[in-house]
C-alpha cells in the first residue's frame, strides 16, 4: 500500500473538520476521494488518542480492524487535528483506483460491496448491510401494525398509534448513524451506556441539539434518535426497542411511533468494547 499525498490531505480536511464539531460527513469524504481517482474507497476515525501508534492500535483492535486488513485497497492517507480542549483527532481514508483517474476509471467504481460482518467505519458502497435494511423494514412494519410488537411490562404511556406515512430512506442519515457508532465505539462501554453519553458526538452536543449533524443536514422540524450495544441481530434490537423498553419510559418505542418522522437511517457495526452498536436517526426536514 502506498501514501499518496492526495488522500492524506483529504483525511487533514476529515479530521480538522471533526476536531472544529464541522459537518463534513463519510459521504462527502467519499466524494472528495472518488474525485481524486479512487473508485472503492473507506475511511476510519478516532478521538482522543496520544498518537498515530495508538489510534492504529485501537482501530485493528475494534470494528474497523477488516478495513484496515484488507488487502483490496493500494493507497492510503492519514489526518490529524487538535480540538479546542486539546484532544487529538485521527482519521485515515483508503482506497483502490490510480490517483488522477477521472473518477469511476476503476472496475470497481460504482460496484463497491456491503461492509464485510465485523467491519466499521464506513464504506463508500452507500449499500445497507442486510441487518440495516431489515430495521428499517421493521420500523415501517411496526409504524403500520404496532400491535404486532406488543409492549411488555408496565405498558403505560407506550405508544400504540398506527402511521399513515412509512420513513423514506435517508442516506444522510444512515452516514450520520454510522459516523455515531464509531465515535460510540470509540469510548468505554460503561460510560456510552450512561445516559445521556450514548447520543452525545465528539464535539459535546446531543444528536438533537442546534448544530449537531441532524441539524447541519437539514432535519430542522423533527429530529431524534435510538441507540443500542450488544444486541447481535436486527431482531433483538427491535424488540428492545419496541417491546422491552419500559425501564426508559417507551421512549425508543414512542420514537419509532412518532408519526411526525418522515426520514430515517440506521447503522449497525459490530466490534469494539461493545461488541454490537446499533443507532437509528429519524426527522423531518
Amino acid at each position: 500500500m502506498t501514501t499518496d499525498p492526495a488522500l492524506s490531505g483529504i483525511a487533514d480536511e476529515r479530521a480538522q473538520d471533526i476536531a472544529a464539531g464541522g459537518s463534513m460527513t463519510d459521504a462527502t469524504t467519499f466524494q472528495k476521494m472518488r474525485n481524486a481517482g479512487y473508485g472503492t474507497v473507506a475511511d476510519a476515525v478516532g478521538w482522543g488518542f496520544p498518537s498515530a501508534g495508538a489510534a492504529t492500535t485501537s482501530w485493528l483492535a475494534g470494528p474497523v480492524r477488516n478495513q484496515l486488513l484488507d488487502c483490496k485497497f493500494t493507497a492510503a492517507g492519514g489526518g490529524h487535528a487538535v480540538t479546542s480542549s486539546q484532544s487529538p483527532t485521527w482519521a485515515l481514508v483508503l482506497g483502490v483506483g490510480a490517483p488522477g483517474q477521472a473518477p469511476g476509471s476503476t472496475g470497481a467504481a460504482g460496484n463497491n460491496p456491503a461492509p464485510a460482518p465485523g467491519t466499521t467505519g464506513s464504506t463508500g458502497d452507500g449499500q445497507l448491510t442486510a441487518e440495516e435494511r431489515q430495521v428499517l423494514d421493521s420500523i415501517n412494519d411496526a409504524r403500520a401494525h404496532p400491535q404486532k410488537y406488543p409492549p411488555s411490562g408496565n405498558t403505560s404511556g407506550a405508544a400504540m398509534n398506527s402511521c399513515a406515512n412509512p420513513v423514506q430512506y435517508s442516506q444522510q442519515l444512515r452516514d450520520i448513524a454510522r459516523d455515531h457508532n464509531n465515535f460510540l465505539a470509540s469510548r468505554p462501554i460503561d460510560w456510552v451506556n450512561q445516559y445521556p453519553n450514548m447520543h452525545t458526538g465528539p464535539d459535546g452536543k446531543l444528536a438533537w441539539d442546534p448544530g449537531a449533524p441532524m441539524d447541519q443536514a437539514g432535519y430542522r422540524t423533527y429530529r431524534g434518535e435510538n441507540v443500542a450495544t450488544g444486541f447481535p441481530t436486527s431482531a433483538e434490537v427491535m424488540r428492545f426497542w419496541m417491546q422491552d423498553d419500559e425501564r426508559s419510559a417507551w421512549g425508543h418505542r414512542n420514537f419509532i411511533l412518532n408519526c411526525t418522522n418522515q426520514e430515517a437511517g440506521v447503522g449497525h457495526d459490530q466490534g469494539g468494547p461493545g461488541g454490537h452498536y446499533w443507532t437509528l436517526d429519524m426527522g423531518a426536514r
